[in-house]
């Protein structure tokens, strides 16, 4: 049986990975409830919002930046347990997160698409191979 705990780091990469690719972000931001499921009460505020962030003329403002680092910092925690089954990937995956923050950090706009395929090769893949090996040794 798969718990919370254990698709844990998954989640966080797809929520990651969602927020890196930024410009998909920007575009579909509140369409689930403004055009498939048409929630009026909400609909205004969530165009407001949409709206300021196309216009922000600093795609990644410091806000933006630390949500992703706070992210990033949980999955460098929780990939830990990772390391009875490979210890030298979850080595690998840590580090890798490390030098994706530090890119963050003093990145602009330019530089997360950069981000984003190399955050999906170097933690997100590696993070998923190690999801699929624990499972196969609880089976």
């Amino acid at each position: 049986m798969i718990n919370i705990a254990d698709i844990e780091p998954l989640a966080y990469c797809i929520a990651i990975r969602d927020l890196l690719d930024f410009e998909r972000f920007q575009k579909g931001f509140g369409d689930v409830i403004i055009l498939r499921y048409k929630i009026s009460e909400l609909e205004s505020d969530i165009k407001k919002i949409k709206s300021e962030i196309i216009s922000n003329q600093q795609k990644f403002s410091p806000g933006f930046k630390a949500l992703i680092i706070g992210l990033l910092d949980k999955l460098y925690g929780i990939i830990e347990k990772y390391s009875t089954i490979d210890y030298s990937k979850t080595k690998e995956i840590q580090s890798s997160i490390k030098k994706i923050i530090r890119r963050i950090i003093y990145s602009d706009s330019e530089d997360f698409k950069y981000i984003y395929e190399d955050f999906a090769r170097e933690v997100f893949l590696k993070v998923y191979e190690l999801f699929n090996e624990s499972l196969k040794r609880r089976i």
